[in-house]
């Protein structure tokens, strides 16, 4: 294996050498002026493309004196130089390197005001790779190299300033990209998986990401300084009035199998999208095809933990009735059976006598069959040019039955045996949810005035059915040992409604500031039922009520939430929002075991957010914000809980709600290739809930959550991702850093412990493409963690855990295409008798068929090396834990894809 590896370096490092003997470059220089204000266009993007295919050779964006340099331009060959700004007329300009000449100064270039958009007709090809427009980042998806047979999350690897993580999250400048949206429409919800993994590269024109804004920030124009981000796709004008999809089908050892499919029906107004997908092979329930060409994390992957037999189907709907009425929809149906083996071991850490736990092990054996329906359905209407309506409302329903079983023992420090357990646990449940949302604004003919109305509506039910058939053995020194038998029948019934509304009213107050006053009410009623039944032996039933473990509980929360802002922006350039609040809530509780609770409390919430442009490519921002959290029902009902005999759970009626102040600094700067990220945080939380835990005199663990003060967190992170491209390959390289600093207070066997935890992350990833032929992707990333106890000073556990990863994709010879995954994963401090380091090798074979390659034959092993597994370690205040569970190991897999498409022409 290290041999193909150098063998592979050694042929890409000879192929750029080559290239760059056979051609020598240049640099294009030159400054760009907005012709009315003859003032210098920061930020505009400069692209240069050979005239002989239309081909991007490099770009860049222009600095705040509207200079650019453009480097790795061929000498001696016609060029076309064009140059992009929002808002400004595109322009191209012809030129070339002499062969006897390092560079060329261009003569000023002067961008009148654009009319409209006429770059909506330019040659795809000629479109620079990026554009800034005010909050929005648009990629020109053509300027991006990819396998072929990609779909949408291969390509979202290759742009600059956007991280992939193994599991497919999207995130850019520390923010997650939560929603994907295609023409503005929305695609399966908020799930952005379906369209990463079943949308086909070819068919996508732009990406634009923005902030996810709530429909009333929209409104508004406002923001919270803390948006996630959405992600909006355009498809190629020639691409949107059609249908396509693709079809898969495979089986290998082990009885493993795939198959499944998609299908899409679009056109400007309409777009419909059906897929199935079923496999027993680990893979997410999103559909797809299951092979990412150029994502070996999903392609190969297939680990995951236990086994999971798995069957979807969803339903996507969106129409444009109207330039007034939009509609989206989409139905989602799953189910998952599972099974799974775990092997725990856990070490407390303030064990000081021989009496007290010290070691913990379990082996634990779990199956579950769930079933899973989710219904959405958003309605925009506009009726006119100053009001907005929205309708969001969704629907899910869940059934499933579980079982497991439980052997576990427990010791002191010296070896000595103190307990054990051994339980079986069945049950089935059912529940529904339910969530509404709708929004209505209404704009003044005043700029800046308006008012709006939000209502919302969710409720969640819950009803289950939990049998406990165990014993708990408890040794004694003195020889008199006692044995407590279970088996018991649990009834539960879980619900929470919820209902509120906010309306806000926005006046400007004088030029470049707004107010916005906000008036929320909202109102949560919970209702928690257990009704516990031992086993009668001479009736057969489980009719002798255990009045320990039977309670009817209910709590209801009441907020009232007014507040007012001041919204101050300056040119784009600085923006500024300082408000305060206050908040009155009132809490109820009534239960059969508990005296009934109504508490009162007052929170004041002060907020600010700031942002400067420190150029059109660079922003620092400020922002601080309160927030506060109620406890849940479950957290609320004494109630005990004793699925696992060792380990009691059991509420708290007496928990206050939480109230938590965050402050953040954040500081981003992009050069169109060069993107970098920087933040910092602090949080600190009053009366946080946490869990205290402590032994009995079965020496069970109990735990109870309580409030506690004196939490805090503090951490940074930054973020570079550079990008360098050429005519045939590109080259990216990302590296992100993270020092993280937590206190936090525990209760522990009535004692108050105080842990500081100081970590430290770094992930360094890379890419290389070069035309459609070769695809490297080599990454490594790295965890330090150190603990100290106050109680504990001669145990400090420790945690560093390294992986590296690399994908290999060759595109070679014509038609075939070979993927390699290779993943090393070692950490030292893992317990002894768990495996330390582990290296996991997956490949796969792909033949392109047909004419049109529209048919693919691939062949695929997994886990080569047999070394597949999954052990994790965890420290929290009062043990250090490690996990082993069972992962899906070798097997292979002989695959048929074919891809269907045909699209109309524009009228």
């Amino acid at each position: 294996m290290r041999l193909s590896a150098l063998l592979i370096a050694v042929l890409l490092l000879s192929c750029c050498a080559l290239q760059a003997q056979r051609t020598k470059y240049g640099v294009v220089k030159g400054t760009v002026i907005d012709s009315a204000s003859r003032q210098p266009v920061e930020a505009a993007t400069i692209s240069v493309f050979l005239v002989q295919d239309s081909s991007l050779i490099n770009y860049v964006l222009t600095n705040r004196k509207g200079e650019f340099q453009v480097k790795e331009v061929p000498l001696g060959q016609p060029c076309h130089l064009l140059i992009s700004f929002n808002g400004l007329k595109s322009y191209t300009i012809p030129f070339s390197i002499s062969e006897n000449k390092s560079d060329t100064l261009l003569p000023p270039i002067r961008l009148g005001k654009a009319v409209k958009e006429l770059e909506e007709v330019m040659v795809v090809g000629q479109r620079p790779p990026m554009l800034v427009k005010k909050d929005t980042i648009e990629f020109n998806a053509g300027s991006f190299k990819t396998m072929p047979n990609a779909v949408l999350e291969d390509l979202v690897r290759q742009l600059p300033g956007i991280d992939v993580d193994k599991d497919g999250n999207l995130t850019m400048n520390g923010r997650k990209i939560e929603k994907i949206t295609i023409d503005g429409k929305d695609f399966f919800g908020n799930d952005p998986q379906v369209a990463l993994k079943n949308l086909p590269r070819n068919i996508i024109d732009k990406i634009q990401v923005a902030d996810n804004k709530t429909k009333q920030n929209q409104f508004n124009k406002t923001t919270t300084g803390e948006e996630n981000k959405i992600l909006n796709l355009t498809l190629k004008k020639d691409q949107n009035r059609g249908w396509f999809g693709r079809f898969f089908g495979g089986y290998g050892s082990e009885e493993r199998y795939e198959a499944g499919g998609n299908i899409n029906m679009f056109n400007t107004e309409k777009q419909v999208s059906i897929l199935a997908n079923a496999n027993n092979t680990n893979r997410t329930n999103y559909g797809g095809s299951g092979f990412s060409i150029n994502n070996a994390q999903s392609s190969l992957g297939g680990g995951g933990s236990g086994f999971t037999d798995t069957k979807t189907g969803g339903l996507n709907f969106s129409n444009m009735f109207s330039k007034k009425l939009t509609m989206s929809s989409s139905y989602f149906f799953s189910r998952s059976a599972f099974e799974n083996n775990t092997r725990t071991q856990r070490q407390y850490i303030l064990a000081e006598d021989t009496l007290s736990i010290y070691d913990y092990n379990s082996l634990n054996s779990n199956s579950s069959t769930s079933r899973n329906h989710r219904l959405n359905i958003g309605i925009d209407y506009r009726p006119d040019t100053m009001t907005s309506l929205y309708l969001n409302a969704s629907y899910g329903k869940t059934d499933g039955e579980s079982g497991s079983v439980n052997d576990a023992r427990s010791r002191n420090s010296k070896g000595s045996l103190l307990n054990t357990s051994y339980n079986e646990l069945d049950g089935n449940s059912s529940g529904n949810n339910i969530s509404a949302e709708f929004f209505i604004g209404r704009r003044f003919h005043k700029e800046g005035r308006n008012i709006s109305l939000s209502l919302s509506y969710a409720s969640d039910m819950t009803r289950s059915r939990d049998h406990n058939n165990g014993r708990l053995w408890l040794l004694k020194q003195n020889g008199d040992d006692s044995t407590d038998l279970i088996n018991q029948r649990s009834l539960l019934r879980n619900e929470t409604k919820g209902y509120g509304f906010t309306i806000g009213y926005a006046e400007p107050v004088a030029k470049n500031l707004s107010m916005l006053a906000r008036y929320t009410y909202r109102v949560s009623d919970g209702i928690s039922d257990k009704n516990t039944g031992r086993f009668n032996d001479a009736t057969g039933q489980y009719d002798l009520i255990d009045t320990v473990l039977t309670d009817a509980f209910t709590n209801r929360t009441e907020i009232s939430n007014p507040d007012i802002s001041l919204n101050y922006l300056k040119e784009n350039r600085f923006r500024g929002t300082v408000g305060f609040g206050m908040q009155w809530l009132r809490q109820k509780s009534t239960s059969l075991i508990q005296k009934a609770m109504d508490e009162r409390y007052l929170n004041l919430f002060p907020t600010a957010n700031i942002s400067y442009q420190l150029s059109k490519k660079g922003e620092v921002s400020f922002y601080y914000n309160g927030s506060t959290q109620q406890p849940s029902p479950q957290q609320l009902q004494p109630v005990p809980d004793n699925s696992n005999p060792l380990y009691i759970n059991m509420g708290n009626p007496d928990l206050r709600p939480s109230f938590s102040h965050s402050f953040s600094a954040s500081i981003r700067q992009s050069t169109g290739k060069l993107y970098w990220f920087g933040t910092l945080n602090y949080g600190t939380t009053t009366n946080q809930i946490v869990t205290e835990t402590y032994f009995d005199e079965l020496r069970r663990q109990v735990s109870v959550p309580i409030n506690m003060n004196g939490n805090h967190f503090a951490g940074g992170n930054a973020t570079v991702s550079r990008t360098w491209k050429s005519k045939t390959w590109s080259f990216r390289a990302n590296t992100n850093l993270g020092i993280n600093y937590s206190r936090n207070i525990a209760r522990i066997d009535k004692q108050n412990v105080e842990t500081k935890t100081y970590s430290f992350n770094g992930r360094m990833y890379f890419s290389t493409t070069y035309k459609e032929l070769i695809n490297f992707m080599p990454s490594y990333s790295i965890r330090l963690s150190d603990t100290k106890f106050n109680m504990a000073q001669n145990q400090n556990p420790s945690n560093i855990n390294h992986v590296f990863t690399t994908d290999l994709f060759i595109n070679w010879p014509k038609r075939l295409i070979i993927e390699n995954n290779l993943m090393y994963s070692y950490n030292s401090r893992i317990a002894s008798g768990f495996r330390k380091g582990v290296t996991s090798w997956n490949a796969a074979a792909n033949y392109q068929l047909f004419k049109n390659k529209r048919g693919m034959l691939r062949i695929a092993i997994y886990d080569i090396l047999q070394q597949n597994t999954n052990v994790s370690r965890s420290i929290t205040q009062n043990y250090i834990q490690d996990v082993q569970v069972q992962v899906l190991q070798q097997y292979y897999l002989v695959s048929f894809i074919y891809n269907l498409q045909k699209f109309g022409k524009q009228e």
